[in-house]
């Protein structure tokens, strides 16, 4: 994780045999699906810090409005990954204690700024500045895990309902999108509200393991409203694109509209690693795509 600063607190676990379905492998970091760009114009974007409050924990959402807020406009709410790294000795790096947005980020308003829309980005709870038992240790759990990412899909709906309150945000055109426990959280939340639209990337709940959670993602994906993206690269060694083909099967034996989109991805590059500029440059005009397609009208 290079450039990201290290959390006061490391927790590190070694994994015995139980354990062993996690690679030794770095995670990847979760991001804008853009590069940052150097200041200019669409450095006059207002990045605000807010807290919302849903089942007694205080939350922190970011909103990104680009120009400074020129509203209303349609609104992306954005679901941040595990923050936890696999290192080589199979130690886990805690990283959920760092913000989302960091330095005057310019990633999130380069993104809010080349398409014209706002940016809803909670963290989760127990990470950044948000309330909340220690997510890191659900992660060696697949039921814990699966409770952590339900409560962070209540999360998400309450920063959505927030949202929608905002002036400067139309609130019949806010699309729900994660990449890997970002993009659990994004169709689990599908499920309890009606969105616009949700876009998964890298979607999965463990690591080399397609049936944790599945029947849960299977049941939010047929019982989700509105349109659905369904990105995975199948260079990704952490989470089978299994899962995404799951997901985007549901979907359709619902009768829920579902694109399912799968990339070669680039030799030597780890494809769970959604935003390595190698593995954006193939998904992102998809992804930008099915964002202008729910924000017509």
């Amino acid at each position: 994780m290079s450039g990201m600063p290290v959390p006061p607190s490391r927790r590190s676990l070694m994994l015995g045999a139980a354990g062993s379905i996690l690679p030794a492998a770095k995670l990847p970091w979760s991001g804008p699906p853009v590069a940052a760009q150097t200041p200019g114009p669409g450095m006059g974007t207002r990045i605000t810090e807010h807290r919302v409050v849903n089942d007694g924990l205080r939350l922190r959402v970011w909103l990104v409005l680009p120009g400074g807020g020129q509203g209303p406009m349609p609104a992306v709410v954005w679901n941040h990954g595990s923050q936890v790294e696999l290192a080589a000795d199979l130690s886990l790096q805690d990283y959920t204690a760092v913000p989302q947005v960091q330095g005057d980020g310019a990633p999130w308003r380069a993104w809010a700024e080349a398409l014209g829309i706002a940016l809803v980005i909670p963290e989760g709870r127990g990470y950044g500045a948000s309330e909340g038992p220690r997510p890191i240790d659900a992660m060696l759990d697949p039921l814990r895990v699966m409770d952590l990412l339900a409560a962070r899909a209540r999360d998400t709906v309450a920063a959505t309902e927030w949202a929608s309150r905002q002036p400067d945000i139309r609130a019949d055109r806010i699309v729900v999108a994660g990449s890997s426990h970002g993009g659990v959280v994004s169709l689990l939340a599908s499920a309890l509200r009606a969105y616009a639209g949700t876009a998964l990337m890298a979607t999965g709940a463990w690591y080399r393991r397609a049936d944790v959670g599945l029947a849960a993602l299977r049941a939010a994906a047929a019982a989700g409203q509105g349109p659905m993206l369904v990105q995975h690269m199948l260079t990704d060694s952490l989470v089978p694109v299994a899962v995404s083909r799951a997901i985007s099967e549901a979907a359709s034996a619902a009768g829920r509209p579902c694109e399912l989109r799968e990339y070669p991805g680039v030799p030597g590059v780890e494809g769970h690693a959604s935003f390595a500029p190698a593995n954006r440059t193939q998904w992102t005009a998809d992804f930008n795509a099915f964002l202008r397609s729910c924000f017509a009208g």
